[in-house]
């Protein structure tokens, strides 16, 4: 048996910084965390931060993104 616990927090769609996410995943006293995000946060600096707090995360990518090879 898997044990879960989901937790939501809805944010202005102008908080791109994902230490706001941070701090509402502290509050929630959950460990084990991965975060799912929409593209609006995929950022280095957002990505730095979920690491430092060793934070798990999907986030999608832009479609501009370097790590996206189109040429196939």
């Amino acid at each position: 048996m898997i044990n879960a616990t989901i937790y939501y927090r809805i944010l202005a769609g102008s908080i791109r910084d994902v230490s706001s996410l941070v701090l509402s995943m502290a509050e929630s006293g959950v460990k084990n965390i991965v975060l799912v995000s929409d593209k609006g946060f995929y950022s280095l600096d957002n990505i730095n931060e979920l690491f430092g707090n060793d934070i798990n995360y999907i986030l999608p990518l832009k479609r501009n993104s370097l790590f996206i090879d189109y040429s196939h």
